[in-house]
């Protein structure tokens, strides 16, 4: 709903100060539209008793995911200010989505913001080699990877943590009832 709620800001201060092409409008509002029915369709969704919840979080995020891409590629590509959201998805992804799930979506990330690169080609021994897009993605994968890796990491030594507090909590109270005899 943030999203949603920020997309709706951002797109009627836009059309306010003439900063969007007036053609590009509509399906800027309608990309929020949908954005607000696949939140009102998750929470509905999500108190059915269905099975698996890791891959329907990975499917709505990947929904959200598509969404802001298709309004960056609409308005300013990667050099939208908004463009560094893109780390909060991957921190999103590296606490809520268990293993193999938060993998793919840093892959699907990093593979979209390649794409999102503005084309330049340039000829060289063996043909044109899509220049700015590979340094630049070299570069952003990197750092995805790093941010990505280093909140999992956190994230699975907190759960350690949280964990073995647990332990510690129930070892605590097993003793004290030795001790009062209970």
């Amino acid at each position: 709903w943030i999203s949603v709620g920020v997309q709706t800001l951002c797109l009627s201060l836009s059309a306010y100060l003439n900063l969007v092409l007036p053609q590009i409008l509509p399906v800027l509002a309608a990309l929020t539209l949908g954005l607000g029915l696949a939140n009102l369709l998750a929470i509905f969704e999500s108190r059915q008793p269905l099975p698996n919840p890791p891959a329907r979080l990975l499917f709505w995020m990947l929904v959200d995911w598509c969404v802001f891409l298709m309004v960056l590629a609409l308005v300013s590509d990667i050099h939208n200010p908004f463009f560094s959201l893109s780390y909060l998805y991957l921190a999103l992804a590296a606490v809520l989505l268990p293993g193999w799930s938060s993998i793919l979506f840093l892959g699907v990330v990093i593979v979209s913001v390649y794409l999102l690169h503005p084309v330049q080609y340039v000829r060289g021994a063996e043909g044109y080699i899509r220049l700015s897009g590979v340094i630049a993605s070299g570069v952003q994968a990197m750092i995805m990877l790093l941010i990505w890796g280093f909140i999992r990491w956190v994230s699975l030594r907190l759960a350690h943590f949280r964990t073995q507090i647990q332990h510690l909590q129930r070892r605590q109270e097993h003793s004290q009832r030795i001790v009062t005899g209970k």
